[in-house]
């Protein structure tokens, strides 16, 4: 939603970047907001959405600050089934990108890593399976750029 509302192009990652900065003020006020640092993630998956193709280690650098802070949260609520599910999508986003870079290594440690957390989610909340397919298809693209 964040970056349907800031639109494409150059004016759109600068709507998020302020976004993002102004979420990481208010988060120096309430250190250890869930709520914040949730917030952030979603910024921080905006700009490397809206990054794209254009500026790939960019994104890719996005994801990874994402997954970090996503890693964060699950510690804080490693019962969540919602935390899982954000940080499996940002480490699918992350091996995406990866793979896009022509990183073999760094986009199967991250896309087998998410394929991990949905096979457990998945198991219990079979709508999940859709997405679980998806990320089986970026294993599969990474699997299939050159061995380094």
């Amino acid at each position: 939603m964040l970056r349907s509302f800031a639109g494409d192009g150059p004016a759109g990652l600068l709507l998020l970047e302020e976004a993002l900065a102004l979420r990481r003020t208010l988060l120096e006020g309430e250190p250890g907001s869930a709520n914040l640092m949730r917030l952030i993630t979603t910024s921080l998956d905006a700009i490397g959405d809206q990054c794209g193709d254009a500026d790939l280690a960019r994104a890719a650098a996005a994801y990874d600050e994402s997954v970090a802070l996503s890693r964060e949260l699950l510690g804080r609520t490693p019962k969540s089934a919602g935390a899982f599910r954000d940080l499996a999508l940002g480490l699918a986003r992350a091996g995406y990108a990866r793979t896009v870079l022509q990183d073999r290594g760094g986009a199967l440690a991250r896309l087998n890593e998410a394929r991990a957390i949905y096979v457990r989610l998945a198991a219990k909340i079979p709508r999940l399976q859709g997405e679980l397919d998806w990320i089986l298809g970026l294993i599969a693209d990474a699997e299939a750029l050159p061995a380094e």
